[in-house]
């Protein structure tokens, strides 16, 4: 179990993460999202069941997908992509407001 303090520093890239999600189906707790490249490319998707379980991940390819978590493992340090995923939903919840 995390504490606070190891969870936010689990969850902040050490250098710029520069994919993006944009939620393109809510219905309740399940979500959709286009997950976007730093040149917004859409290079899969994100989705959520609702469920409090984790955010699954889905590539058009896999050199988007290798792409994706070399840049998930040199910002934050590791390849679990949760908390990429947790940092691209408070990204897009503070553009919407």
């Amino acid at each position: 179990m995390f504490s606070k303090q190891e969870w936010t520093d689990f969850t902040t890239p050490k250098v710029p993460f520069d994919y993006r999600i944009k939620t393109t189906n809510i219905n309740g707790g399940v979500w959709v999202a286009d997950l976007l490249d730093p040149q917004g490319v859409v290079v899969g998707t994100v989705e959520n069941d609702g469920n409090d379980g984790a955010d699954r991940f889905r590539f058009n390819t896999t050199s988007g997908q290798r792409r994706f978590y070399e840049a998930v493992y040199e910002s934050f340090g590791h390849n679990d992509e949760e908390p990429a995923s947790w940092y691209m939903q408070e990204l897009e919840e503070e553009e919407a407001e």
